[in-house]
């Protein structure tokens, strides 16, 4: 993992990320991350889901297969040094039916850490000056417990106390 993390870093470094935001540059680091397991021999893919689905959002970004024939989830993630210490949530789970965790494997994350070197054509350039792997099984979350419902349900007929439909004038 550290020669992954070496290479992407030095990949990401050649260019630059070019995006408006600092948080939008996780969704760029993946790509760098796949090709550094591909380069040292690792077969790796898109997770699919428990319905036989590629899905690339949510955990894990990453499934491969190391040199010993294990399954590993990896999780791509950029941070900066002054938000390091932020409780803000930077990982998130959310149980689900197509879960992309279907198998007994390692819980990884690489995490690049980024800094604005420049900007290019009205976008901001991310370059990366270090990076954490991080064993996510020693992970302690907390748990989230919400009430939440789609629109089918918020606007069923029997939910309706009083509705009205404005007519422009013309």
């Amino acid at each position: 993992m550290i020669v992954v993390a070496d290479r992407s870093a030095k990949n990401i470094n050649k260019k630059g990320i070019l995006r408006k935001r600092a948080n939008e540059v996780g969704n760029d680091i993946e790509k760098y991350v796949k090709e550094s397991l591909v380069a040292i021999g690792y077969i790796c893919n898109t997770p699919i889901t428990s319905e036989g689905k590629m899905k690339s959002t949510g955990y894990p970004d990453i499934e491969f297969i190391d040199r010993f024939n294990r399954t590993n989830y990896l999780e791509c993630k950029t941070f900066n040094s002054e938000s390091l210490n932020s409780s803000l949530r930077s990982f998130y789970l959310s149980p689900s039916r197509t879960s992309k965790i279907n198998k007994d494997a390692h819980h990884f994350a690489i995490s690049m850490e980024i800094y604005q070197s420049g900007s290019k054509n009205g976008l901001s350039i991310f370059k990366c000056k270090g990076w954490k792997i991080l064993c996510l099984e020693k992970l302690e979350v907390d748990v989230k417990y919400e009430f939440q419902a789609d629109n089918i349900h918020l606007y069923k007929k029997e939910m309706i106390l009083a509705e009205r439909n404005i007519k422009s004038r013309v």
